[in-house]
């Protein structure tokens, strides 16, 4: 029997190679747009849910305000995204991703989808269940946390 803290890095390991092996995938995609990893993922992420706040990408992305502004700086910078400041309240501007970004990525849609369709192509179904359980376990536990750290 294994004590918990083998486990614990075991899971961690396990998680970081997961990670690694999925950012080098995403990466590759991404190289065919002249995009990093994050500006591929913020450009897609407003690409297919329209135009945005800085904080709501950034809370989609699971990054700081100022990371996001950074990154939409750059692709700001070589005109793949526009601030668009609000007709309705002008303290809000919104990104948003210009005509011709929002063609090339169109071409690249199915990206994430078929991401994950190669990483589980090989999977049986059970390990699918089991895959999909683990993940829905993980997610609950820090969803969990989450909301324990708001209360206090």
């Amino acid at each position: 029997m294994i004590d918990a803290t083998t486990q614990n890095l075991q899971i961690l390991t396990n998680f970081k190679f997961i990670q690694h092996a999925f950012k080098k995938r995403i990466h590759g995609h991404f190289k065919d747009l002249e995009l990093t990893a994050p500006q591929g993922m913020l450009m897609f992420t407003v690409h297919s849910k329209g135009s945005m706040k800085i904080s709501e990408i950034s809370k989609i992305m699971g990054l700081s305000n100022s990371t996001v502004s950074g990154i939409v700086d750059r692709l700001e910078a070589q005109g793949y995204v526009n601030r668009i400041r609000s007709e309705e309240d002008r303290r809000v501007v919104n990104v948003h991703v210009t005509d011709e970004m929002s063609k090339k990525l169109m071409s690249h849609e199915d990206m994430y989808e078929n991401l994950m369709q190669d990483a589980l192509k090989n999977a049986t179904k059970d390990e699918m269940n089991q895959i999909e359980l683990g993940l829905q376990i993980l997610s609950d536990l820090l969803r969990r946390e989450q909301e324990e750290k708001k209360d206090v």
